[in-house]
């Protein structure tokens, strides 16, 4: 049996752009365009449309099509799927991934109390409000926790420096290993705010009280300085600018997220309520706020009971908590309250997976759950347009999965990110055993591949002599050595495009 096996032989090198950039490459840059076929998968287009043994088409980062028995089209690299599962890649609406630690910006006094901020330029008389921080300017991508994020489903996350009653803009950004020229989709994704001074050394606020009383001035002093042209005040200049955007606002318990939800409706603001956990003990108040929460699944772990003397330091209420807590999410939902999920909390990323089926089994739906990590994120970020789900435009990040997500035992296997794929666990794509017919250039080779799929022997068959090749895949991606003579080596590489390979050879020294 013979296949085509076309490999040009190419030296090559190249300082030119593909496509029109903003940061300049130098060196040899990969010119493929991503375009992929992943075929025969259960693909979950969003939280509740699956398509069977489907075509998923990816081109140069985005969706192109989702098909049953979709064909390949030409020229694309199909990666067979079968038994696997993908679905829209996990969003993370509450998150600091590459943001700077969070420092004191002013001089801490020698004497106390500081009643004014010692921030330099014409910024807010109090360092608790940084509303002019602008999170996609200082945004450094961090490959170690990328990596964990990825690992644990997520593929987006809006990400904001946890420092403030103000924090500024948070920034939606992509989980890939590229420049932040292209991980930045969102510049200004939301206002993040919240009821913690952070690291601000004044004395003022010093308690809830305050701090809210501060937020109600804000409030009032930037709707003054609209209307005012006599001094600049860049703090309100960019509080008023941050008023279009979402406002996101974290909170430590149930009583605080009333309180906001006050501060709010005063001020005609409805806030994106990052939570505590503790939300379904007031869930008719909840429900009636008619606005979205942002849960966390850092659900307690059991306590230690053994000596009764510890034991008698626990309440009730602290065992309750722990008994209903991971039931937290599927009451809210139930409730109809639109909720996201985020990482925010746990331990490590890993963990994530593991709580959110525990949230299922305490009674989240399985669409819920889905619709917690893809849709209400998006859709609450003002992203619905690029993320959320897997159809025709919208960014190719996606997971793959060996089973259905919320089964015990199911693990991604793969991340991708705009159409390039980040892998825990490789995906081998399985080479045929069979004599193909390897061309480059002038020359033709017969090459026989043997053994089991997972890990073939290859050799090459010339006049009597039997030549080693050596061989490696990388999901797609095919490399080949081997030395037809005693004048050097002719490396392979490419790409397996179901039966057909190709790529470029290049002649090395020995």
């Amino acid at each position: 049996m013979k296949k085509g096996l076309n490999l040009l032989l190419l030296l090559f090198l190249s300082y030119s752009l593909a496509a029109q950039a903003t940061f300049p490459q130098n060196g040899v840059e990969d010119q493929r365009e991503r375009f992929y076929a992943l075929t025969g998968a259960s693909v979950h287009t969003d939280y509740e449309t699956v398509v069977e043994n489907a075509t998923l088409v990816i081109r140069k980062g985005k969706v192109i099509s989702v098909t049953a028995n979709g064909s390949v089209p030409e020229g694309a690299v199909q990666i067979e799927m079968q038994g696997k599962h993908i679905y829209p890649a996990f969003i993370d609406a509450y998150s600091d991934y590459g943001m700077p630690e969070p420092k004191a910006e002013g001089k801490e006094p020698e004497r106390k109390p500081q009643m004014l901020s010692n921030k330099e330029g014409a910024y807010s008389w109090n360092e608790a409000l940084k509303p002019e921080f602008r999170a996609h300017e200082h945004f450094t991508p961090d490959a170690k926790t990328a990596n964990q994020l990825r690992e644990a489903g997520f593929g987006t996350v809006a990400a904001q420096r946890m420092d403030g009653i103000s924090r500024g803009s948070a920034t939606l950004v992509a989980l890939g290993d590229e420049r932040p020229h292209d991980m930045i989709l969102m510049p200004q994704a939301a206002h993040a705010l919240s009821f913690r001074k952070g690291t601000s050394t004044q004395s003022y606020p010093n308690s809830l009280m305050g701090m809210i009383a501060l937020l109600r001035q804000t409030y009032y002093d930037a709707q003054w300085y609209e209307q005012q042209a006599e001094g600049v005040n860049l703090s309100l200049d960019a509080w008023n600018q941050l008023q279009q955007l979402p406002q996101l606002f974290a909170v430590g318990d149930r009583l605080e997220v009333l309180r906001a939800a006050r501060l709010g409706a005063e001020f005609d603001k409805t806030y994106i309520i990052k939570g505590n956990g503790d939300e379904y003990q007031r869930l008719e108040e909840m429900a009636a706020l008619n606005t979205a929460f942002i849960l966390p699944l850092n659900f307690p772990e059991a306590y230690d009971v053994e000596d009764p003397y510890d034991a008698q330091q626990i309440t009730l209420a602290q065992l309750k908590h722990w008994e209903m807590a991971p039931a937290n999410p599927g009451r809210l939902a139930e409730a109809g309250i639109p909720i996201c999920l985020t990482a925010d909390g746990l331990d490590k990323p890993g963990l994530f997976l593991k709580h959110l089926r525990k949230a299922v089994q305490y009674g989240l739906s399985e669409s819920d759950a889905l619709k917690a990590v893809t849709q209400t994120p998006a859709a609450l970020l003002g992203a619905e347009q690029q993320l959320g789900s897997l159809e025709k435009g919208k960014i190719a990040s996606f997971i793959v999965t060996d089973g259905s997500l919320f089964d015990a035992g199911t693990e991604i296997k793969q991340t991708w990110i705009k159409g390039k794929a980040y892998a825990k666990k490789e995906i081998a794509q399985s080479v045929q055993n069979g004599t193909y017919e390897l061309k480059t250039g002038a020359e033709t080779y017969v090459l026989e591949v043997e053994g089991s799929p997972d890990k073939p022997k290859l050799q090459i068959k010339k006049d009597t002599t039997e030549i080693k090749v050596s061989f490696e895949q990388t999901d797609e991606l095919l490399t080949l050595s081997f030395a037809p003579d005693s004048t050097g080596r002719v490396r392979l590489s490419g790409t397996q495009q179901g039966r057909r390979w190709s790529g470029r050879a290049t002649p090395g020294a020995t």
